[in-house]
Formats: C-alpha cells, structure tokens, sequence
C-alpha cells in the first residue's frame, strides 16, 4: 500500500515494506528525529469478528497499549492514517534492530545451545507476564516468525512480537487460523482448546528448533499437499503417538 520513501503522516516516512498478513500490512518507518519503528497497518475489512474488542477496538492495538515488559514489542502509538480511500487503523512499537529466529535459523540452520537456551528463558520470561497480567493473557502464536532476536546490545535478546492472536483467558479458548505454523501448536489446539500451556508447549517446540534445524514431530509437507490432505490432523495424531 505504502512505497519506499512515502510520507504517510506529517512525522512519518515509509523506509520498507516488511510483510504482508491476511489482515494487516507491516512497514518499517523513520520519524523527523530519525528514530525507526515498525508500524503495521490493519485491514478491518479482512478482520474477523474475534479480532475486535466488544467496543469495536482492535484487540491487539488495545492489548499492547496495557502491556509493558522489556521482553515483548512495546506500544509506542496507535490512531488512523489517511489513505485517500478511507481512514486505516495503525499500530506503531519500538523497532528491533535485528531479525527472527526464523531468518537466523535459514542462515546457520541451528542455534549454538547455550544462545538458544538464553533465547528460550527470556521468552518463558515474557509469557510468564502474560499469562499472570491482568486477564491472563494467551499469545497464541509463539513461532520461529514472532520471536525476535534484538542484536543492538552485548548479547542478542529474544523478543516476542506481533500479538495478532493474543487472548484473555475470559474470551475462551483460541482457534487456529488458515496459515497458523502447524508445528508450533499444542495438540489441544487441535481439538479447538488453547491456553496458557499451549504458549509454553511452543517455546519448547522452538527450542527443539533452534537445536536441531527442525521442529518436533517433522512432516513432508509437500506430500500432504499433493494428496490434499488435513496437515493440522496429521500432526496431531504424530505429536499423540510420539
């Protein structure tokens, strides 16, 4: 939507399209003052209606707007952007001058164990806030793409991002979504159950990850595609029997 270059608002330029979601685009953006942040862009025609609070707020914009830990994306400013086709909802937090797992793990394929197990501590060190905040909060997506690796200090950090997923305890369970990573869900997740324990079971599906090159319970995709099969069940019924 937005180009290299492009001033979307009176302090705010477009530096680079990161990704593109089912709802929301992301950007990295530079302010006058030369700070960069990451902004994602929501697409509230796109959105389902689990994604909204009961007063039509965007639940991840509200969500990180209460939260406040060193090892999770923080809020910096959240409103609406003028596109010329209609006002777009906007979430702006801290950038992280770095890249995620996932990127690390296409480089090098494995992680170096005691990098890893300082990665995955931190990360256990974020979920226990978010499971004992106020709401008890489920992140739902803890994958190689959302955790970040913050490599501006002395020794690189884990930092969970993007809480597109993110539920209170009190909304009942989560569902995964078309393009949730099958590997990194818990097999109650399966069953249409998620929760706090499911969260944990993905930090050690990471660190399984970033140990060996591959997750737990490894499936050729390819052949599930081609047959046209249910991976999500397939999965499952690997994780039970392992």
């Amino acid at each position: 939507m937005y180009q290299r270059g492009e001033r979307i608002s009176p302090d705010l330029t477009v530096q680079f399209h990161i990704k593109s979601g089912a709802n929301a685009d992301t950007y990295r953006v530079r302010n006058e003052e030369g700070s960069l942040f990451f902004m994602k862009v929501f697409h509230r025609d796109r959105m389902e209606a689990d994604e909204f609070t009961e007063n039509g707020l965007i639940r991840e914009v509200e969500m990180l707007r209460a939260l406040k830990h060193q090892t999770i994306t923080a809020f910096v400013d959240a409103g609406q952007l003028d596109t010329g086709n209609g006002a777009k909802d906007f979430l702006l937090t801290t950038f992280i001058s770095g890249e995620a797992v996932q990127d690390r793990l296409r480089r090098e394929l494995t992680i170096a164990p005691m990098d890893a197990r300082r990665f995955v501590l931190r990360l256990l060190e974020g979920l226990d806030y978010l499971h004992g905040a106020k709401g008890a909060i489920s992140h739902n997506e803890v994958t190689n793409q959302n955790v970040m690796l913050d490599l501006s200090g002395s020794l690189p950090e884990s930092v969970l991002i993007d809480f597109g997923h993110a539920r209170y305890k009190a909304e009942g369970p989560w569902r995964p979504k078309q393009g949730h990573d099958p590997y990194y869900l818990a097999p109650e997740c399966f069953d249409g159950e998620s929760g706090p324990s499911a969260d944990v079971f993905a930090a050690g599906v990471l660190y399984y990850h970033m140990l060996f090159g591959i997750p737990p319970w490894y499936l050729n995709i390819s052949q599930y595609q081609a047959q046209r099969s249910d991976i999500h069940s397939a999965l499952a019924r690997k994780g039970r029997t392992s």
